[in-house]
């Protein structure tokens, strides 16, 4: 099968064409590190609409394609939101998948306004969602700080409230899970959008090793 271009990825999640019942998908992977993207559909969050991060769609599968992570995205609005509700159907079944496929690491990724001061901001629920396994976090921060010039801990999102993707999935799976939360400026193109990803490739390779 040809494999997708990035616009022609981007714009199957905007027209919300990855035909999916329970409005998500799951990909398996070889390794043990889930990517996802609660957001790459549009959602409601109480009662008000919010435009999809279609862009971490294109990353997470992007991802896939170069780390054979497993992956989970948002396929269409289910008048829900992934990373606010308390129960909902794709945390329930990424829950049950990790479960089922030995996941020790989730990576969760979105995508942040471009007016924000930082680069990337890395989530840990300030120290609660990664149980102790600061080598995770200094790998991350010290490899993307090779090419970001601003990367943060905990600074605006944290991650910390208790139904966002990686609380939910590090308190229930009891395993690290970290929020990846990127400034629009550093993907608002394909160019700079493959470079974040063969970065987070390289980044993905090295967490393999130690996780």
């Amino acid at each position: 099968m040809k494999k997708q271009s990035y616009e022609e990825i981007e714009n199957y999640f905007i027209n919300e064409l990855y035909f999916s019942s329970s409005g998500h998908m799951i990909e398996s992977g070889k390794n043990q590190i889930i990517l996802t993207a609660p957001h790459s559909a549009s959602q409601i969050r109480e009662g008000s609409p919010k435009i999809g991060e279609y862009r971490t769609g294109l990353i997470v599968k992007k991802l896939k394609e170069l780390t054979n992570s497993h992956i989970a995205y948002k396929t269409k609005n289910n008048n829900d939101d992934a990373n606010y509700d308390k129960v909902c159907a794709f945390k329930t079944d990424v829950v049950s998948y990790a479960k089922e496929h030995n996941i020790k690491l989730v990576l969760d990724f979105h995508l942040a306004r471009p007016e924000r001061e930082f680069n990337i901001d890395i989530g840990t629920g300030h120290g609660a969602n990664i149980h102790g396994r600061d080598d995770i976090l200094r790998l991350l921060q010290q490899k993307l700080s090779i090419s970001y010039k601003d990367v943060r801990i905990d600074d605006t999102f944290a991650g910390s409230y208790p139904y966002t993707v990686s609380s939910t999935l590090s308190r229930t799976l009891l395993i690290p899970a970290i929020q990846i939360e990127i400034n629009w400026n550093v993907v608002s193109d394909y160019y700079k959008a493959e470079k974040l990803i063969h970065n987070f490739a390289k980044i993905i390779e090295c967490l393999e090793a130690i996780i």
